[in-house]
């Protein structure tokens, strides 16, 4: 097979997966021109670009390092193959460490450093208080001090950067890293999901209290976010009868059953939800239909200043707008966005069966 061929291969699989990302305009252009020239290189090199290896990602940095490439071109190059990998169902190269620390040591801008070391410098500190060893430190005192994160509500981006600064000075001490422990990654994998959860429960408290047409609006598309994991895209293209409650039968009497569809595809999940889930979406949609008296077209759509429902779908950036005011009145540290409930909940829910 020639490498142009190869190239047209890695560029259209690349491609493929880039339609699940959501970005504005211009970073999904930007991101699109890099996973060109990383696929043309992988074909050059003949290197496979999807999965990409975190070997193969790190001679690209040592690549984009002697070209001079720019802060944001890397960075786009970074956010997009995190993106298309997890899109495609795959487990993304960018948390290996050589990665990380390839990136840190060549194109990471000195706030990130400065961040690193501060957490590192936070660890320490949290050791000595609870009388502990940081360097080095056991999986038994990393978990603790990620439970103790855990607590205190850390953004997950924070709770990355203080696993990778540990990692570091381990493994620039030529030690083992903790960070690797089955226990300690486990908890990890857990903290993000449970966070999310944490904060729609906060979010959706706040709009209940509210409880205005816009609100009630706002918590149905919120709950679908969490529950389904429909995209922006996907939540402004909904019509009536796109989300339906179905009948459950006397075995699951406590249960909604909840039918979702997703536009433009064939594809659609069953939900069974506990009645008494406070994320469920059961109440906010039958709220919601009652309170619009939508009986077809456009789900989710604009309201007007005296609170009448109009025709008029909603955008993709008022579906982000709605999220980041839910958030901000929920006063969470960070906005819960849709793009990473879909990355966290399309097809992760073994409840859902897909038809």
């Amino acid at each position: 097979m020639s490498n142009l061929t190869e190239h047209d291969s890695a560029v259209c699989q690349l491609m493929q997966c880039l339609v699940a990302i959501e970005t504005n305009k211009t970073d999904h252009l930007q991101c699109k021109r890099q996973l060109k020239k990383f696929a043309a290189w992988c074909a050059q090199n003949n290197q496979i670009a999807l999965p990409a290896s975190p070997e193969i990602v790190v001679k690209y940095f040592d690549h984009l390092a002697k070209k001079g490439a720019s802060d944001s071109s890397v960075c786009a190059f970074y956010r997009a193959l995190i993106m298309v990998h997890i899109a495609a169902g795959l487990e993304h190269p960018m948390n290996d460490y050589s990665v990380e620390k390839a990136w840190l040591d060549t194109f990471a801008p000195e706030k990130a450093k400065n961040a690193c070391c501060l957490q590192l410098q936070n660890f320490d500190d949290w050791c000595v208080q609870k009388k502990l060893t940081s360097l080095p430190a056991s999986p038994g005192t990393v978990l603790r001090y990620v439970r103790h994160l855990a607590r205190h509500e850390t953004t997950f981006s924070d709770m990355h950067q203080a696993m990778f600064a540990i990692e570091q000075a381990h493994r620039e001490a030529g030690l083992e890293s903790p960070t690797r422990d089955v226990q300690v990654q486990k908890f990890q994998e857990s903290y993000y999901e449970r966070l999310l959860t944490s904060m729609a429960k906060k979010m959706l408290l706040v709009l209940k209290k509210k409880g205005d047409i816009w609100a009630i609006r706002d918590a149905l598309l919120i709950s679908l976010v969490y529950e389904i994991g429909y995209k922006a895209s996907e939540l402004v293209a909904l019509n009536a009868g796109d989300v339906t409650l179905q009948d459950s039968d006397s075995t699951f009497k406590d249960y909604f059953t909840i039918r979702a569809n997703y536009p433009q595809t064939d594809e659609c999940i069953y939900s069974l939800i506990p009645k008494s889930f406070k994320l469920s979406p059961a109440p906010f949609l039958r709220a919601w239909l009652e309170a619009s008296q939508i009986g077809q077209g456009a789900l989710f759509r604009r309201i007007a200043k005296d609170g009448t429902v109009l025709e008029q779908r909603l955008s993709q950036r008022s579906v982000k707008a709605i999220l980041r005011r839910a958030s901000k009145a929920a006063g969470l540290k960070t906005v819960f966005t849709a793009q990473e409930l879909y990355m966290l909940r399309r097809g992760g829910r073994t409840i859902h069966v897909k038809h």
